[in-house]
């Protein structure tokens, strides 16, 4: 599945208020997502557990792509070149995590403000793509590995009623 068509797929997702449009709250929430998946993306590649890391790493372009969409964008808008990053598992990891705080306070400030510097923010949504898959890609995964599983996942989980909570087993 390509991004663009696993972004639209995550908008029937999620919903701060299911009977409203999404908003700012939506915006927020997705910002603060991505760094805590952030965290825990490095918390599994630390594990070098294949399926811990293959789940994290999945979570973390869900919040990714839920937030290029609460801010009216798609994918392809704002990964339009890619570039392809190399380091070690632990420099890219802490790479993520750095830039998906970053992020976060540009979100945090369009909550807040009603506005933020969209073309740093646009930037450090690439870099944190870009972050993600070399992460994957040296885990010997592609996009369409990741997105299709992360979505199987959730699917079932909606399926069930059990999208809200914590934890891999609900």
């Amino acid at each position: 599945m390509n991004l663009d068509a696993y972004a639209k797929w995550t908008k029937t997702t999620w919903s701060s208020n299911p009977k409203k449009p999404s908003g700012p709250l939506d915006t927020a929430l997705m910002g603060l997502g991505l760094v805590g998946e952030s965290h825990e993306a490095l918390e599994a590649l630390n594990s070098a557990k294949e399926d811990r890391v293959v789940k994290e790493l999945g979570d973390f372009i869900y919040y990714w792509a839920r937030l290029i969409d609460s801010l009216g964008w798609t994918p392809s808008d704002v990964v339009q070149e890619h570039v392809v990053r190399t380091g070690d598992v632990d420099v890219l990891s802490r790479d993520l995590v750095y830039t998906a705080a970053q992020i976060a306070e540009l979100v945090k400030k369009l909550a807040r403000d009603g506005k933020c510097d969209e073309e740093i923010l646009r930037c450090l949504l690439v870099d944190a793509y870009e972050i993600w898959r070399s992460l994957a890609r040296d885990w010997g995964h592609d996009v369409g590995d990741l997105t299709d599983t992360n979505k199987e996942k959730l699917t079932d989980r909606l399926a069930r009623g059990k999208l809200r909570g914590s934890g891999d087993n609900r």
